[in-house]
């Protein structure tokens, strides 16, 4: 005990006879050192995992058939909390249509419910300009219900098109995230 104390008056003394320069140098050391710290933690907490889902899935075949169903699977969740839901789309430049529409069933277990939702997602602005981020595709997004999820649920995302044409060409991906608020 004594050699920590008798360490620190040493060190005490040695800024005092430091010149007022180097004093506030190291007020600044000390400033910016605890900063960082509190910096560090902060990063610590905000980099809770929140994500549960991203996942993206092709069409098989030569484009995505009327009768393709696409299965999404939700492990059981690790935290109680609530959830957004959204899907995702990536479109070819050659896909014909200025609009797609898109039904997505989810199935929850423990305890079980269903919840439908119908999107329609804007493949084309007026006058012929492509919606949506992306040069040689289109990738869009678009939320479906929000949910409040136990721990140890889980779910399954049916998605599927409900547009005339039997095949729908020029749909790369669609994709499923499930985010914890």
């Amino acid at each position: 005990m004594k050699e920590s104390s008798s360490t620190a008056i040493t060190w005490l003394n040695k800024v005092s006879r430091m010149p007022l320069g180097l004093r506030r140098g190291c007020r600044v050391a000390c400033c910016v050192t605890v900063a960082l710290v509190v910096l560090s933690l902060v990063a610590c907490k905000g980099g809770e995992k929140r994500i549960a889902v991203h996942h993206y899935m092709s069409p098989t075949g030569m484009g995505w058939s009327i009768t393709d169903t696409l299965l999404f699977t939700v492990p059981p969740m690790r935290e109680t909390g609530n959830y957004d839901f959204s899907l995702g789309m990536r479109l070819g430049v050659s896909f014909p249509y200025a609009g797609v529409w898109i039904a997505a069933q989810t199935q929850l277990h423990n305890p079980d419910s269903t919840a439908c939702d119908t999107l329609y997602f804007v493949t084309m602005r007026k006058g012929g300009m492509p919606q949506g981020a992306g040069i040689n595709l289109q990738q869009d997004e678009q939320k479906l219900t929000s949910m409040h999820l136990r721990e140890g649920q889980s779910a399954e995302v049916y998605v599927y098109h409900i547009m005339r044409r039997e095949v729908l060409p020029a749909v790369l991906d669609v994709g499923l995230l499930v985010e914890r608020r």
